[in-house]
């Protein structure tokens, strides 16, 4: 859309000059839903606040992401050091029945750290969305991914050992 100008008689000097028409001021007042809207989204954003420091309170979390944290680091110290004195097939997949699909080579030994750093993410992540919806399946799920962070670093621990 275009503005409309207004053209105004030439000056003296032969210019033309353009003047753009200003607003109405009329007054208009705000309907009462867009207020009560405004009132509920700021409304929902407090009690958001609220959620995210009783989420941040509660000391299983934190224990969540000092453990994960710790052992994840612990892990790619203890692979790193010890990458070299491994030999080049290790017996990572104990699950198989065969011996040639049981072994792999020594690089697969990242995948610990790895998976230690994605449960402790991905957990973190679905319990602060549902922290105040079901706080009782949130702890089982802090607790279990702790438990498998501390399970990955032992079965690492046993495979760098032998």
């Amino acid at each position: 859309m275009s503005k409309k100008v207004k053209e105004l008689p030439k000056k003296k000097n032969g210019t033309n000059s353009t003047e753009e028409p200003k607003q109405l001021n009329l007054d208009i007042k705000e309907p009462f839903k867009n207020k009560f809207y405004k009132a509920k989204r700021n409304f929902d954003f407090a009690v958001l606040k609220l959620e995210v420091i009783k989420f941040l309170k509660d000391p299983l979390v934190w224990s969540v992401i000092i453990w994960g944290g710790c052992l994840s680091l612990f892990q790619i110290n203890s692979i790193i050091t010890n990458i070299e004195k491994l030999p080049t097939l290790i017996p990572l997949f104990k699950f198989f029945n065969s011996p040639q699909d049981i072994l792999s080579p020594k690089e697969y030994l990242y995948i610990f750290p790895t998976l230690s750093i994605l449960i402790t993410v991905s957990t973190l992540f679905s319990v602060s969305r549902n922290y105040n919806k079901e706080k009782s399946l949130s702890k089982i799920l802090l607790v279990s991914s702790s438990v498998s962070t501390i399970f990955l670093s032992i079965i690492l621990i046993q495979l760098i050992k032998t």
